[in-house]
């Protein structure tokens, strides 16, 4: 695991404005940045669980077109025809 630095470096004038908008908002600026990037990870993760939903659905085969009911009227049809 990588070792997180003690400070990081932010170009001056983008943390000038940064921080001015969260003294807008009356926020620390410490405290939105961690906020900035819990929510970035979570938006990363969302949209790498989203991604591996679509390929999954891709792979089975069903298109938008397949709704529920249909499935689970096929579904009771190949339950009785083995009966």
């Amino acid at each position: 695991m990588a070792q997180m630095p003690e400070q990081i470096k932010v170009d001056r004038k983008l943390w000038s404005k940064f921080s001015a908008e969260a003294k807008k908002s009356r926020k620390d600026p410490a405290r939105l940045l961690s906020e900035v990037l819990r929510e970035y990870l979570d938006r990363k993760e969302r949209q790498r669980l989203l991604d591996e939903s679509i390929r999954q659905a891709k792979r089975s085969g069903l298109t938008e077109d397949d709704d529920i009911e249909g499935m689970i009227k096929a579904l009771r049809k190949k339950r009785l025809a083995k009966t």
